[in-house]
Order: structure tokens, then sequence, then C-alpha cells
């Protein structure tokens, strides 16, 4: 298999295939095979739109065959639809800017290190919601599903058809932190992207997963339960499951799956 990886401002873009060359190509992709890992660092060209907090989407196509021909591969996505499988992933992200540490000086105590508060951006009003750049981006196959069952969190993921679904392209932001972003605006025209491609298994994909979308809906929740984890910043618990013994990780991640339960 072949994975490709385009650009677009468009959520369902209509690429020619013919004329634009892929960001990214991973060619010799074997389902299944735990071993693969490849990596590729680009710079990518923001469209004018892009640089004034306009969408931009990576679309990611996996192909059962290999393609150097542009036409070949536009004839191929267009007439076997059965053995290619889409992905679009937003890849202009939209925040609240961050806050400013301001320090300041403690009186009478020399050579004491200053106290930090965080100051907004901008206390006079709402503030604005920014697009973000992340110079990251994990390309990951879900390689052993066996049978699809009515899952919930599995089900957003999955393309199914006459019953048989297709390999699962899952684009993994869950080691991805706020504060490894940048803002995008008109001094950015040019940015850099590793994209690094790896398969993940189903109990990493489901467990990766259900913690983001209960992050997700918690945050999104306008009347949440006072015992749940309403208010945990998840960029914490990500940083304290990077620094942690590996034990100790897991069992946080355990517990912070059932806590959300």
């Amino acid at each position: 298999m072949s994975m490709l990886v385009y650009t677009s401002e468009e959520e369902t873009p209509a690429i020619d295939f013919e004329s634009v060359s892929p960001l990214v190509t991973f060619n010799n992709i074997s389902y299944g095979d735990w071993k693969v890992h490849r990596e590729a660092e680009v710079t990518v060209d923001l469209p004018e739109s892009v640089q004034k907090n306009g969408s931009f989407y990576g679309h990611i196509y996996l192909i059962a065959e290999a393609f150097e021909d542009g036409r070949r591969l536009g004839d191929f996505v267009a007439n076997n639809s059965q053995h290619v499988v889409h992905r679009a992933k937003p890849l202009s992200r939209f925040y609240q800017p961050a806050k400013v540490k301001k320090a300041k000086r403690l009186i009478g105590a020399k050579g004491a290190k200053p106290e930090v508060d965080d100051e907004e951006v901008d206390s006079t009003g709402p503030l604005p919601i920014v697009s973000h750049w992340a110079t990251n981006l994990t390309l990951t196959i879900v390689s052993d599903i066996g049978p699809a069952t009515n899952n919930p969190i599995l089900e957003p993921h999955m393309v199914i058809e006459d019953n048989r679904y297709y390999p699962i392209i899952y684009p993994n932001d869950f080691w991805l932190l706020k504060d490894s972003q940048f803002p995008m605006n008109t001094t950015t025209p040019t940015v850099p992207l590793k994209v690094t491609y790896d398969p993940i298994s189903f109990m990493k994909f489901n467990l990766y997963a259900s913690m983001t979308d209960n992050w997700e809906k918690e945050q999104a929740n306008p009347n949440p339960n006072p015992l749940s984890s309403q208010g945990i910043d998840p960029d914490e618990i990500k940083k304290l499951l990077l620094s942690a013994n590996p034990y100790w990780a897991a069992a946080t991640a355990i517990l912070s799956v059932l806590h959300m339960l």
C-alpha cells in the first residue's frame, strides 16, 4: 500500500492529482507490519486565507497500489474507490491565545526568584480564536481490530461497505501539546512539518481515542457533572504521563479513563 498526504483549504477537496504533487508519499506499507516506521520533514506553503485565520486540511489517502504517474493515480482514485481510503485531518487548530507570563521582583528579597503571574493577552474583552500550527503530524493505521463491533469510539473512524471495513487511518494527536504550537498569520507564509507513520494496536487506539473523546465532551459541556473531570487541563495530564515512570503512567491513564466514565 501507499500513503499520500495532500493539503487543501477545503474539507472535501477536488484534488487534481495530475498537476498537484503530494506533500508526502510513503510507499510499500504492509497492513499488519509492526516494524514499519516512516518519517518525512517538509516545508508547507500556507495559502493567504490560512494566514488570515482560515481553515487548512491534510488529506490522507491510503491506496492499494503505488503510483508514480499523477494521471494514473487520479484515474485509480476516481474509478477504484474500493481500493482507496481517504481521511481528512484539520491542520489548523483554533484556540484562544495563551496566557502571557509576567514576572514581578520581590521587594527586599535580593537574589530571590521573581513571582510569576499569568495575565491574559487582552482582559478588556472576549479573547479571539486564533489558528495554530503544530509541527508534528503522526499518522497511524489500526492494525489488529479483528471483527468490527458496535464501539461508539471506533465507529466515527470506520468506513464500512458490504459488511467489510477498510483499514482505519488514525491521525494521532494524543501527545500533541498546545504549548508546542504557534499562531499562523501573515508572518508565517511557510511552516515546517514532520510527518510520521507508525502502526498502532487497537488497545492503544481505543485508549487514546476514548480519553480524547471524553476530554472534548467534558470541555464542551456547559453543565458539567461536578464529579467529572471538568476543569482538568488535558495537557497537564499528558505532561504527567510523559514525565512519569511507565508503570505509574499506565495506572494514571487507566484511572483517568475510569474517572471519565
